[in-house]
């Protein structure tokens, strides 16, 4: 797999008084060159796949003119062959071309080009022990594209597992929830979703409801255990932040999600690149590990634990104890 880090370098315009006799013109904008943007992320678990494959450009003119111009974004659906190609891991061969379709999915108005963009996409189902290679024919250039990544897979939760989660445990080190990486797993964010009911005890009506906790992602490599400590009481902190009393309202406690979102490392490492600079250096290198384009082209996968229970007593505080007891939570 190639990696490259280009590093964008901005264009300074020096104008000293003075020089107005000079005729030399300079169009920092130069020869079009054809620059291809492709986003596309695996994730064998899904249904569909979407490649999203863009243009950038350069001009001299008011950039924000061009962004709401759809050809100044997207190619035409005729000038591009898209392919994904299933490879045997051991000698690089090709056993399966999977062909992606052009079609369009609603876009939000913004700088960009509104109304429709156009996105690739395949419903043929994967194989998380194989190779994917994206291909990309530019038919009326020649130029090809290329990039290939492993299948995330394999992620085994083993807490919670049979039991019921106990959120403050008696050595007042909370609640560990621990599972296997997933194989070509490296960065991973924990989501936990607490259902429950809430009743008008007026009107008799009970409405579903759901709370989701997202936690900060975590990096970890190799194949020992994952252990992600949840402290005492943050459970109920959280709960008692999100939620405010409601007069004549009952809410009936239900179940909890686990939910585990894994990406590979070449993931991870353009998330890490293309954070918000915090800095004085507001510069940033472009990640990309696609051949002959920028972007990238790699594999994630979401696991999940559902419908896990509280033990009695972590229901107890959670219907009578000082942080959550005036929420109205009752056991079911």
């Amino acid at each position: 797999m190639i990696k490259k880090i280009l590093v964008a370098t901005g264009l300074i315009s020096l104008v000293a008084g003075g020089l107005s006799s000079c005729k030399t013109d300079v169009d920092i904008a130069g020869n079009y060159k054809e620059t291809t943007i492709v986003y596309g992320l695996l994730n064998q678990y899904d249904t569909v796949q979407y490649i999203r494959i863009q243009k950038a450009f350069l001009v001299n003119d008011n950039v924000l003119d061009y962004t709401k111009v759809p050809d100044s974004i997207y190619y035409k659906p005729e000038d591009l062959n898209v392919r994904i190609e299933k490879l045997n891991p051991v000698n690089n061969q090709v056993i399966q071309t999977i062909p992606c379709f052009p079609t369009q999915l609603g876009k939000d108005t913004g700088i960009f080009a509104g109304g429709n963009q156009l996105i690739y996409r395949t419903n043929a189902a994967l194989d998380s022990s194989k190779l994917y290679k994206l291909r990309i024919t530019n038919i009326k250039t020649g130029k090809e594209i290329s990039g290939t990544t492993r299948l995330v897979a394999g992620l085994t939760v083993k807490q919670p597992n049979f039991g019921t989660v106990i959120w403050n445990s008696p050595s007042r080190r909370g609640y560990d929830i621990k599972w296997m990486p997933a194989t070509n797993g490296y960065i991973y964010q924990l989501q936990i979703v607490f259902r429950f009911t809430s009743e008008n005890v007026l009107t008799g009506v009970n409405t579903p409801d759901s709370l989701v906790w997202t936690f900060t992602p975590i990096e970890r490599s190799g194949s020992s255990e994952i252990v992600y400590n949840i402290p005492q009481n943050a459970f109920y902190r959280f709960v008692q932040e999100q939620l405010d009393p409601v007069p004549n309202v009952q809410r009936k406690i239900g179940s909890l999600d686990f939910r585990f979102y894994v990406g590979t490392e070449e993931l991870n490492e353009y998330i890490s690149i293309n954070k918000p600079s915090t800095g004085l250096i507001q510069e940033k290198p472009l990640y990309t590990n696609m051949e002959n384009a920028l972007g990238i082209f790699s594999a994630r996968g979401r696991f999940q634990k559902t419908n896990v229970l509280m033990s009695s007593a972590a229901m107890d505080t959670l219907a009578l104890g000082p942080f959550t007891g005036d929420l109205g939570f009752k056991k079911p």
